[in-house]
This record gives structure tokens, sequence and C-alpha cells, in this order.
């Protein structure tokens, strides 16, 4: 047998048969079985597969999570490789081959991760959900989550293992870290990191990670979820002290050696910011911590701790622990604005072109339009903003247009756009820093990167009535707009038509 499928079935009725036939469909000549896992459902999912003849339905009879569930289908299985693939991730036809020949072409590869875009109610996007784990600063996160597919990770690069959404896994590299032999992934960690701590101890036993960028498939993240704020609250908790258990099985002493001190410093900030002043969160963070405990505190722990760091062959592996640009964006984020008095109006008005095009500015003062450019004034409170009326004949298309700012302020801006679609709900892109603040800066909004957020994509994919460009930089700094105007790739368009940089006091 080539290949494992094990899929874990928990109340996925919407999704579990569009997977099965995206599985069905793969153009892979090597043999495959399907491993469905069913994990207590309720809502008729299994009454659909029971209908599948060609898969191998297994029943615990109870809901042991993602690990146990995994454990059981892999337990079970006889593939040489074995895909984890959960049931709202839609494969491509060529995935499990692009697969198949990096493992054959690569012997010390164990796991590997396809390239991950995003699915929104079922609907492929061109924004990404995961190209491999990223751990460097012991906060996971997946490389490439929410930035437009612009190519930008094409090439082939080992990391430190794949997403849980979708891993590949080779057989050998798995029993060489099996636990009492039948715990591949760790089952005190009902769900979350698990994938983590997985591809950390393969590494510790030498093997490595490798992103396949053809392997392409779409991930609908946070189904079993979405739709339960409780559900997301004991998720989150759950994930917050999984992810502690992780670093003190795996963690190694010269993982850390000269970087205790960052790494305490990056902890409390990471609590303290995320609690504030919520008494509810902290209450959170004391159960995480409880939690905690009753995970370490046990003869499992150690044996498991053990066993991970038993094998000395994790040379490869570096942990690079660059605690410095998370807080570099941690306090670009935080900027606390001190207030500047000044005089001048916080909701200038221009209209462009007489009637169609309608800009506002908020958040400045000192304002000038159109004397020597476009628009100057300065911050007052650390954040201010140009919001554009979009008229009706362009609202379908404005999120295909590109938008070009002349910009002019001395100091890096930190900047991003938010719109408002015609029924009020709004979306925004992730921040990036205009450094320098001087030239001319290219916003693609069609490929532009998103702010974490599934409505975010399906508001921008939508028709807008507004956009506004928030700036934000030290208060009291100076900022020139020279031009602001939209334009595409081929054509640009007129001033009687799109160019902002012609305008009119009202």
């Amino acid at each position: 047998m080539d290949f494992s499928i094990v899929l874990i079935n928990f109340n996925s009725a919407a999704y579990i048969e569009p997977c099965l036939d995206h599985i069905r469909r793969q153009s892979f000549k090597g043999t495959v079985e399907i491993i469905v896992v069913n994990n207590l459902s309720t809502d008729g999912s299994l009454n659909i597969l029971k209908n599948q003849s060609d898969i191998i339905l297994l029943g615990s009879g109870k809901n042991i999570g993602y690990s146990g569930g995994n454990n059981l289908g892999i337990s079970r299985s006889r593939g040489k490789y074995v895909l984890c693939l959960n049931f709202d991730c839609l494969l491509t036809e060529d995935f499990l081959q692009r697969v198949y020949e990096a493992f054959e072409a690569f012997p010390h590869v164990g796991m590997i991760s396809g390239k991950l875009r995003k699915l929104v109610n079922m609907q492929p996007t061109m924004y990404l959900d995961s190209t491999g784990i990223d751990f460097t600063t012991l906060i996971p996160a997946d490389r490439g989550e929410w930035e437009y597919d612009d190519g930008q990770y094409d090439a082939e690069v080992s990391i430190l293992g794949p997403s849980g959404a979708a891993g590949c896994y080779r057989r050998e590299a798995l029993e060489s870290v099996v636990y009492q032999g039948r715990q591949y992934f760790d089952e005190q960690m009902f769900a979350y990191c698990e994938d983590i701590d997985l591809s950390w101890r393969l590494n510790l036993a030498g093997w490595g990670g490798l992103y396949v960028p053809s392997a392409l498939a779409f991930h609908e993240r946070g189904i079993t979820r979405k739709n339960s704020f409780w559900k997301r609250v004991g998720y989150y908790s759950i994930g917050f002290s999984n992810r502690y258990f992780t670093i003190l099985k795996n963690l190694r002493r010269e993982d850390v050696k000269g970087h205790v001190g960052k790494l305490l410093r990056q902890e409390w900030r990471f609590i303290s910011s995320w609690c504030g002043r919520r008494l509810g969160r902290w209450a959170v963070a004391g159960y995480v911590m409880l939690r905690l405990a009753r995970l370490v505190f046990r003869p499992s722990f150690f044996a498991k701790r053990l066993l991970a760091h038993s094998h000395g062959k994790g040379e490869h592996l570096d942990l690079s622990m660059d605690t410095d640009s998370r807080l570099e964006s941690y306090n670009k984020r935080i900027q606390e604005p001190l207030h500047v008095d000044c005089e001048g109006g916080s909701g200038s008005k221009i209209i462009v072109d007489k009637q169609v095009w309608l800009v506002s500015a908020q958040g400045f003062c000192d304002e000038s339009w159109g004397k020597d450019g476009f628009f100057s004034g300065t911050i007052a409170d650390g954040r201010a903003f140009i919001e554009i009326h979009i008229p009706e004949e362009y609202q379908e298309k404005a999120n295909n247009m590109l938008l070009y700012i002349d910009l002019d302020a001395g100091t890096n801006i930190s900047a991003d756009i938010q719109v408002f679609s015609l029924d009020g709900k709004q979306s925004q892109s992730d921040w990036h820093v205009l450094s320098g603040g001087k030239g001319l800066y290219k916003f693609d909004l069609e490929k532009i990167n998103l702010a974490p957020g599934l409505d975010n994509i399906r508001i921008w994919q939508g028709r807008w009535g507004t956009m506004r460009l928030n700036l934000g930089s030290g208060p009291g700094s100076k900022v020139d707009i020279r031009k602001m105007f939209f334009g595409n790739e081929t054509y640009e368009f007129s001033n009687k038509g799109l160019n902002l940089g012609q305008c009119r006091n009202l």
C-alpha cells in the first residue's frame, strides 16, 4: 500500500462528501486506502459515510479528539506514507502524486506540507492558509497565513513540519517516535498544537520536514467551532496550555541558551497584552495554567520527554529564537498615542470632479487641501485616516484596482486599508510599514494581505461603498500626500474619472 489517508469525522455532513470526491479524483496511480474515524458525530454524517463502499469506517464509541482519532486510524493503516487530512480540506488532483514523488526523492524527509490556501464557504481563494509550521519564536504560526498567494512561497524549502490540516508523514518516521506502541500524536493533547509536537519530535529523531508548493489544497479553518463562542473559548484555552506543554516537553537546553530573558519577557507581553484589563481573560489564563499543571505533573510527561530526547539526532533543528522581530511588531501595534493640542477641523471634506468622489479626513490638524498637493496635515493622536466614498459605478470594480499614494512624511508610517460594504460590514488589510515615509506607494487591492478573519475575505471580495486609508505614526507627525489616485496595470484612469490628485475644497 502506497498511501493511507486518515480522516476524522466530527459533524462533517456539509463537507465530507466533497472531501472524499476530491480524494477519488487524484491522478496518483499508486494504491490508496481511505480510513475514516467517526468521533461520535450527531449531524447525520455517519449515515453518509455508511453508504461509501470504498472507505474503512472506524468507530471509537466516543469523541477521542484529533490526536486519538488519528492514532486509531494510523494504527489500522498499511500505507508506506500517511496523510492525516481534515474533512474541511479539498485536495487538487495531483496532490498525492507530488507528495509521493518528494518522499521518494528525499529519504531523510519524514514529513511534508503542501501549499494550503483558504477555503471560504467551500469557495477556493488565493489567500494562503499554511505553507508549513513556523515556530522560531516558540509562538506557533502557519507560514504565509492570510497573505495573498503571489508566488512568494513557490520554492521547496525545509520546514519544522506540516499543518495538521493536511499533514503527510513517512510511516518509518512515525514508528520511530511512537509512544507505547500506539500514540503517534500525544493523546494528552485533545486538539491544538499536536501537529507542532509531532513535528518537533520527528525533528529530534533526525527526520526533516519539507514544503512542496506544487502539492496544492484548500482548507476552511475552524469549522467545528466557528458558530459557538464557548467552543472557541474552550479550544483556545486548550491551545494555550498545549503550547506550553509542547515547549516543556521538547525544548532543549541548547535551544534557549542566551535567550531565557527574552523568552520570559515575550511570554509576559503575550499574556498581558491578550488579557489587558479584562478579568474574564485573566480567569482564562489562570485556567490555562491549572490545565498545564495537570498535563505536566504526571509520570507520563517525563517518560515522553525522555523518549523525545533519546535519539540525539536533532542537530539540523535550529530554533533561532528571533524574538526581536516579534517585539518590534508588538511595539508598533500597541503604540500609545499622546494627545497633541491643535486647531483645525477633524472632518474636512473635499469633492473630486464635482459630483463623483467624496473624500474626507479625520484625526489630523493643520489640514490643507490642494494647495501644494493633494493633502497635508499633522497626525494629532497617533492615528488618522482619509476616507473615500466610492461612486456606484465603481463599487464592483474597486477591489480589483491599484491605489497609488505619493507620500512625503519624513518618518516611517504604518498603514492599512479598511473597506465598508453597502450594509456597513467592514474588512481590513493587514498593516505594514511605509519605510522612510517618502515615495510612491502602491496598494494592489486585489492581492493585498488581510488581517485575520474569514469575514475579511468575504467582505473584501464583495462590493464596497467606502474605503479608508488608515495612517499611524508618532503624534505630531507631518504628512504630505502629493498625489493619490487609482489605476490598474495597463491603464491609468483620467483626471475626470479616478484621479484623486485633482480636487477642490468644498
